[in-house]
Parts: C-alpha cells; sequence; structure tokens
C-alpha cells in the first residue's frame, strides 16, 4: 500500500510537474520541498507545515 508520501509523488508525476516546478508555482525553495517529499522533513510546523499543507498532507 502505498504511503502518503508516494501518493504526493505520485500526484507530481500525474500532473507533469517535477518537484522544482511545483516548488516554483508555489513560491517554496524546490530543496525544502523534496525533503517534505521524501520523509526527511515531517512538515510539523514553519515553512515544511506551510509546504505539506500545500500538498495536500496535512489540513
Amino acid at each position: 500500500m502505498a504511503t502518503e508520501l508516494e501518493l504526493a509523488r505520485e500526484e507530481l508525476r500525474r500532473q507533469g510537474k517535477s518537484i522544482p516546478q511545483w516548488a516554483e508555482d508555489n513560491g517554496f525553495p524546490a530543496r525544502a520541498v523534496r525533503a517534505v517529499l521524501y520523509g526527511h522533513n515531517k512538515g510539523l510546523r514553519g515553512q515544511s507545515f506551510r509546504i505539506a499543507a500545500a500538498l495536500g498532507l496535512k489540513e
């Protein structure tokens, strides 16, 4: 079964967007978006939380 992070990465692929492109479109640094998408940063507060929320991982 796919994790939420895998589903978020798959959604970007379905949209035909790269991580850097999505990051730029949403005003985030690509490195920070990658950290959230690959689970290096849990998205608990601050910028990482805003990224996770924009990706649909947090409410």
